[in-house]
């Protein structure tokens, strides 16, 4: 971007003259030029809200240096970044296990909101979560052992989670009614087993459980039997 200089007042301006300029100038509001945008982030198949990462460049340039702002979600989705320039600017969203998406958004004064959707990794047929391999075969999913390379059935019905410390009954209420989902039951030490919605992928719908940003440890479900022919 070229640099504009600033010319320097002449010293040679009677100084009544300079008086009466500054008299009749009206101060002027930088940020009549700047807008805010803000809205949620959602799982475009569930719409469940996404934990994500929000990053805004100026002028449409994604590789600008003038002006760069990031914005982590809260855990409900809800993003905010301020003190944007006007006019045509790209926007990334981008979090752990779904694409990142780019939008090329038209900023206006003041505020403006406009909600974004990921698409999961989830439609494919192979997946990590939390360190474990997953893949689907005929429609079904697999879990893929860590140490012996077996093959175990994943539980359409049910996975298991544990909140991250601070989390509060409002937040996962609000969540599980999103998702549909449906605690069955829970132990001392802070797991919970969790329904999964009748006609729903589990993994996907873990996937989005766990994109909130609710949760420390999210296992799927598997049975204790072995998909023959594998190792």
């Amino acid at each position: 971007m070229p640099i504009r200089s600033r010319m320097k007042p002449r010293l040679l301006i009677p100084l009544l003259a300079l008086w009466g300029l500054t008299a009749c100038e009206q101060p002027t509001d930088n940020t009549a030029t700047l807008g805010s945008l803000s809205g949620l982030v959602l799982d475009r198949n569930s719409g469940a809200p996404l934990k994500a990462l929000v990053r805004a460049t100026v002028n449409g340039v994604s590789d600008t240096t003038e002006y760069m702002d990031y914005s982590w979600l809260d855990p409900l989705g809800t993003y905010f970044l301020d003190s944007l320039n006007t006019g045509l600017d790209t926007v990334i969203v981008s979090r752990e296990l779904y694409y990142t998406q780019e939008y090329l958004v038209d900023i206006a004064p003041g505020a403006n909101e406009i909600d974004f959707y990921l698409e999961p990794l989830c439609p494919y047929d192979t997946l990590v979560i939390q360190g474990l391999q997953y893949v689907r075969i005929l429609g079904q999913w697999y879990a893929i052992g860590c140490c012996d390379g077996k093959y175990w059935e994943v539980d359409n019905t049910v996975f298991t989670v544990k909140y991250k410390v601070g989390v509060s009954a409002e937040e996962i209420a609000v969540l599980n009614e999103i998702l549909g989902i449906e605690v069955i039951r829970s132990n001392e030490r802070g797991y919970f087993d969790l329904k999964v919605p009748e006609g729903t992928d589990p993994l996907c719908t873990a996937l989005a459980y766990l994109a909130s940003g609710l949760v420390e440890i999210i296992i799927p479900g598997t049975f204790g039997e072995i998909l023959k022919g594998s190792k």
